[in-house]
């Protein structure tokens, strides 16, 4: 049995079930402690329809699916069961404030049981955050998220590599990116079950050395590992970014700014995948698993730059720039360089309502091809 299209369909419904607020504070200390709880349930729902058709058709129809040798079909797609379950989600913040500090914890363990097979698991979801200002000028921010789960629909922010992959858009089939489509987007988390935990280490600090000017920079390190090795998994990463900012106002009008990212992804070389070989002529079929040697580990290089000048109280005009370059060390993947210039207009009508306007041309050199040119508006 294959699948031949997904159809799925969520149902959550959420009810706030309780609410706890705690506040102190310490004239002595200045210091303000929150905390707050908080209760979800609801109920998950998703619907998976499968046709019949036979291995030997969709073998012979795997003209765009990546083909191995010996006429192996490799499909790389997470082909599951449906899935019902109800879910509990207690969520205890505290937060705790002081004069020149400020530290929150935050703590949300999922219990999910599965109506289809009796079974439950628990999902957890940590955060911590602290800022530091040693001065009016210097600060420091730090974070750690941790996230250990099968739901990457929970977490948005998750980050996970899927370059030179398939990615399967909802409703539609399965497309592998053109070489050069990958930015920091690619970093994206695709939408799945499998069981994995994250973790998400960030440290930045900035510093006021004149009025609307800044300098600052910060480090972030990501992770991600399966908790299961079965065979279609998330792709399993470390990522490294640097970063690196710099503004600076000249004058009451004119104001120019500069930021620049590097990031290291080091992606598992050898992740699982499934494969159906069909012997031509002789009806032979047969289900397994193999390895794909292709590392997808890359650098990228991010530099965005901006020029404003403040024409009118309510008025401003911008120049922006960016840039983005790709360089992967596999010697099959194209390395690709992207430019990006825009011209704008930001208008405030009011304090809550704002219109930006902006557009420009965009260069695209692609390794071992010819310059590409776009346009974009918005």
């Amino acid at each position: 049995m294959i699948v031949d299209s997904i159809c799925l369909k969520k149902i959550i419904v959420l009810i706030a079930a309780g609410f706890l607020t705690f506040s102190s504070f310490d004239t002595v200390y200045a210091r303000q402690n929150i905390v707050i709880g908080d209760l979800s349930v609801g109920y998950e729902l998703r619907e998976r329809n499968y046709d019949n058709r036979d291995l030997t058709e969709v073998a012979g129809q795997a003209g765009n699916e990546t083909v191995g040798d010996g006429g192996d079909v490799i499909l790389v797609e997470d082909r599951t069961d449906n899935r019902n379950r109800y879910f509990f989600e207690p969520r205890l913040t505290i937060t705790s404030t002081g004069i020149t500090d400020r530290i929150a914890l935050t703590y949300a363990p999922r219990i999910n049981f599965e109506e289809d097979d009796y079974t439950n698991h628990v999902d957890h979801d940590f955060g911590l955050q602290a800022e530091k200002n040693f001065s009016r000028a210097w600060s420091v921010v730090f974070s750690d998220n941790f996230f250990l789960g099968d739901d990457s629909l929970r977490e948005s922010s998750t980050r996970t590599s899927t370059i030179g992959s398939p990615v399967e858009e909802e409703g539609g089939d399965a497309e592998a990116p053109a070489a050069g489509e990958e930015d920091s987007a690619s970093l994206t988390e695709r939408v799945g079950s499998r069981r994995f935990w994250r973790n998400d280490l960030s440290m930045s600090t900035e510093y006021i050395y004149k009025e609307d000017s800044v300098a600052g920079i910060g480090y972030s390190y990501n992770m991600l590992r399966n908790v299961d090795d079965e065979v279609g998994g998330y792709t399993e990463y470390d990522r490294y970014d640097a970063m690196l900012r710099l503004s600076y106002r000249f004058n009451r009008v004119w104001h120019a700014g500069v930021e620049g990212h590097y990031t290291r992804g080091i992606f598992d070389d050898n992740p699982d995948v499934a494969v159906i070989r069909v012997t031509p002529g002789e009806g032979d079929i047969t289900v397994g698993t193999a390895d794909v040697t292709a590392s997808d580990d890359l650098q990228e290089y991010n530099v965005s730059t901006n020029v404003t000048y403040d024409w009118t109280p309510h008025d401003d005009l911008f120049v922006d720039y960016t840039f983005l370059g790709t360089e992967y060390d596999h010697p099959l993947r194209e390395d690709t360089w992207l430019h990006q210039f825009a011209l704008g207009l930001s208008h405030d009508f009011t304090r809550q309502l704002h219109l930006t306007v902006t557009g420009g041309p965009s260069l695209v050199k692609r390794e071992n091809r010819s310059w590409e040119t776009d346009y974009n508006a918005y």
